[in-house]
């Protein structure tokens, strides 16, 4: 793998975990999800984090993404907010490429169950303000943009088509 680390970015339920495991195998690397190894340094999950502060999570999502920043071979499915920091969105682009998976809201509510994502347990409503706070943040960090919005295997495909020209482009 020429570019060693492929942090995938996007809406809660964009497909990133799904999208990335998959991608993970296809290229013989790693996998991990954002979410599970700051659960995993932190002790805590991800509701308690909220629960104790936005800003508390962010923090702690800023320790994992420095620990994920150090490792290679390895595609990591990034949380929502990841993208919300500058420093997260430095750490990422000096590591590795940046992923945006663009899916629809309507298919992320389709498929999301809400009571693990805090931020979607308000609804429909509050996904879209989310969508509107953050697509220009997703798309000026992104190295490239990979549309969601069809079955899995052509999500997949569509992602191998991008890091494919990701390596392309640092020859």
């Amino acid at each position: 793998m020429k570019t060693s680390l492929i942090f995938l970015t996007g809406l809660m339920g964009a497909g990133k975990t799904t999208l990335g495991q998959l991608l993970a195998r296809e290229l013989g690397a790693d996998f991990c999800d954002m979410d599970a190894e700051i659960v995993l340094r932190e002790g805590r999950e991800i509701p308690e984090l909220f629960a104790r502060g936005e800003e508390v999570f962010r923090d702690a999502e800023t320790r994992a993404c420095r620990a994920l920043c150090r490792r290679k071979n390895l595609v990591v499915a990034c949380g929502g907010g990841a993208i919300l920091r500058e420093e997260n969105v430095q750490m990422m682009r000096g590591a590795g490429a940046i992923v945006f998976l663009d899916r629809p809201v309507e298919n992320i509510l389709g498929d999301v169950d809400p009571s693990n994502r805090p931020l979607l347990a308000q609804g429909r409503e509050r996904l879209l303000a989310i969508r509107d706070a953050r697509d220009s943040l997703y798309r000026a960090s992104a190295d490239c943009i990979v549309k969601n919005d069809s079955s899995q295997q052509e999500g997949l495909n569509r992602l191998l088509q991008a890091v494919q020209s990701i390596w392309e482009a640092e020859k």
